[in-house]
């Protein structure tokens, strides 16, 4: 189980990896709202994964306990391997990368500004002008993570397929 939850989970990581670099050489920012169409890249793995552990590697059958440890595993992986890679286009290979995101995000947050109340205002701008390669791949990790443990809850209950006890 492990093996499939360290290969699914490095392909996942890349795939996202090379959707992000497919973006921004098309000159969108692959750290803000572009970025978000690549969603489906882990959940893609993810079932994958589960279905290649549950059919070639023990026999047709899944525990929901098995499926959850796996997604779980799997989410891991390519959220550490999303944000390794993330981390090195921002602080070696493009350093500009981290101001437009931070140029995005200020505009995104002078349409938020009527919703938010001052003194909440000032402290994401704040938060938002400090932001650093560093704290952009722990971002991504932080969001590959919940999003992919999400998906594992489902992913593990839909493949889910007990040995019968009598056969």
């Amino acid at each position: 189980m492990t093996q499939t939850s360290v290969n699914y989970g490095v392909f996942s990581g890349l795939t996202t990896f090379a959707f992000m670099i497919i973006l921004y050489y098309c000159g969108l920012n692959p750290l803000g709202n572009w970025g978000w169409l690549g969603f489906w890249i882990p959940i893609l793995f993810i079932c994958l994964g589960t279905i290649h552990q549950k059919n070639k590697l023990q026999e047709g059958f899944i525990t929901y306990g098995q499926g959850l440890w796996l997604g779980v595993l799997m989410t891991l992986v390519a959220s550490f391997t999303s944000a390794v890679l993330v981390y090195a286009l921002c602080e070696f290979l493009d350093k500009s990368l981290v101001e437009r995101n931070i140029e995005e995000a200020m505009t995104g947050m002078e349409k938020a500004k009527d919703f938010l109340s001052e003194e909440m205002y000032e402290k994401a701008v704040e938060a938002i002008e400090q932001m650093t390669p560093r704290e952009v791949a722990i971002g991504v990790f932080n969001s590959k993570l919940f999003g992919g443990l999400f998906v594992s809850l489902i992913t593990a209950a839909v493949y889910r397929k007990v040995k019968p006890v009598f056969e």
